[in-house]
């Protein structure tokens, strides 16, 4: 309750927490295939693990929502709800989940590092936005944070060893 906006929180404060909340997970989006385009253009691995840390991470997050629904705060009436959404289960993130998906991958590889560690800097206030507009719990976005790390892990490690058989075939 104490990072939820009151019902008399200031227009700007909420205005300006669904831009993070919404548009800045786009403008993410747009920065990284620019920046992959841009400056990693022939390394096909960063673009496919990306891709894949995505998708796994997104594939696991709905497989969790699926087998186990919990409730988002407005539908239990806790907090106040600032921003328009369905009642869906509200564990882990899906918003956060595909951009912390991304960003993990990035942070783990030396070449792409310190533009996975700028996005995850800007990923936080994101995840308080959605926390703060009264569409998740502090939890969701931590169990986001986990099932995209494990992703990206098994990501990278598939890569590493598929890498590996390729190298001695």
């Amino acid at each position: 309750m104490w990072i939820n906006a009151h019902w008399s929180a200031d227009p700007v404060y909420i205005e300006g927490a669904i831009w993070l909340a919404e548009y800045l997970i786009v403008l993410f989006f747009v920065v990284l295939l620019a920046y992959l385009g841009w400056k990693h253009r022939s390394d096909k691995r960063i673009y496919l693990g990306v891709l894949g840390s995505i998708l796994v991470a997104i594939s696991m997050a709905y497989l969790i929502r699926k087998g186990f629904y919990h409730p988002r705060p407005f539908v239990l009436g806790i907090g106040t709800n600032f921003l328009e959404h369905g009642a869906s289960s509200s564990f882990p993130s899906k918003h956060m989940t595909s951009m912390f998906s991304g960003i993990l991958f990035l942070c783990l590889l030396p070449v792409t590092r310190w533009f996975g560690f700028f996005w995850l800097a800007l990923a936080m206030p994101v995840a308080w936005a959605r926390v703060y507009l009264g569409v998740h719990w502090p939890l969701d976005i931590v169990g986001a944070f986990a099932v995209s790390l494990i992703a990206a892990l098994l990501v990278l490690a598939t890569q590493r060893w598929w890498g590996s058989k390729t190298i001695q075939a």
